[in-house]
């Protein structure tokens, strides 16, 4: 993931997992994703959601079955709406899921390819580029380039960082 030699901006992300294992794993897919970066990790929701009400970040993994509050419940409790990815072991909350917006849904275990799967596969949430041209930036905080060369990302920069936008390249192969 880099663009004219120097790293890309990444997406920041927060894991939340009430299982130690489950977390470490995957804390562990999280950090083989180039252009992810893993800010913290948390076994309880409830510290998470302290954590959300003082720093941003771009996309929230969570597991939905915790104790004291679902991951359903913890996307409808705050106000400030990052992307979500439901990382659980359970297929019987999807539909609900999907009514949430949330960008994936990943059934455990989930692997490193999987992991990318859901963030390319879903990458028009994040306006993603066509042919290096930004699709949707005029209504985002966060462009999201997949694929397109360095001179496409170049291109692009010095426009949507005067709209405000943060920028993320991943190079047509980093994917």
């Amino acid at each position: 993931c880099l663009s004219a030699n120097r790293p890309c901006m990444k997406l920041r992300c927060i894991a939340i997992d009430d299982e130690p294992l489950a977390l470490e794993l995957l804390e562990d897919n999280i950090s083989q994703v180039p252009y992810l970066e893993l800010v913290k990790g948390f076994s309880s929701p409830m510290q998470a959601m302290q954590y959300l009400q003082t720093d941003d970040v771009d996309l929230v993994f969570i597991d939905i079955q915790m104790p004291g509050i679902t991951g359903l419940q913890f996307i409808n409790s705050l106000p400030k709406k990052p992307m979500y990815i439901l990382v659980t072991a359970y297929e019987k909350y999807a539909l609900e899921s999907y009514n949430l917006n949330v960008v994936d849904y990943l059934l455990k275990p989930v692997d490193d390819a999987r992991l990318r799967q859901a963030i390319a596969a879903r990458a028009h949430m994040l306006d993603a580029p066509v042919s290096g041209g930004v699709v949707g930036a005029e209504n985002a905080t966060l462009a999201f380039m997949v694929g397109g060369s360095d001179d496409d990302f170049e291109a692009a920069r010095p426009v949507l960082e005067a709209m405000g936008r943060r920028i993320v390249h991943c190079g047509g192969a980093g994917l």
